[in-house]
């Protein structure tokens, strides 16, 4: 039983990546700001790939984040909850009102960049937290 809610899961986070690119349209070529975008677009969905799969991990593999039950109320918990409540939140919104900045050559490449530390940061959780913890 166990297995079929992580294929629905997972099946569902890949429907979020795919439902994403098709909202973001990639590899549509902007008239005016054509490399800005393409940055911002792709950084977003790379954040976005990773995002989806430290949320998996940390769903259904709790061992690698060593969870105890009883670390709920726990300050350490309720930050990591909330810095994963960001993750998903600031890029996202970043990505709605991209349309109504002013300078969004700017606004691109530094909210890019953005998106790019984020999902580096996303990527440095899933290896200390999931592979280094199978490897111990």
């Amino acid at each position: 039983m166990e297995w079929i809610v992580k294929f629905l899961f997972g099946f569902s986070f890949l429907l979020i990546f795919i439902l994403g690119t098709f909202k973001l349209h990639p590899f549509r070529k902007h008239q005016i700001w054509n490399i800005s975008t393409f940055y911002l677009k792709f950084s977003y969905l790379a954040y976005l790939f990773f995002l989806l799969i430290f949320t998996y991990i940390s769903i259904f593999y709790r061992d690698a984040f060593n969870y105890n039950p009883n670390w709920v109320n726990d300050v350490r918990m309720s930050l990591f909850h909330t810095f994963i409540l960001f993750l998903y939140l600031f890029p996202t919104g970043i990505i709605i009102i991209r349309k109504k900045i002013k300078y969004r050559k700017h606004f691109n490449m530094i909210f890019g960049s953005v998106n790019i530390l984020l999902t580096l940061t996303t990527l440095f959780l899933i290896v200390r937290f999931y592979f280094l913890n199978i490897l111990n």
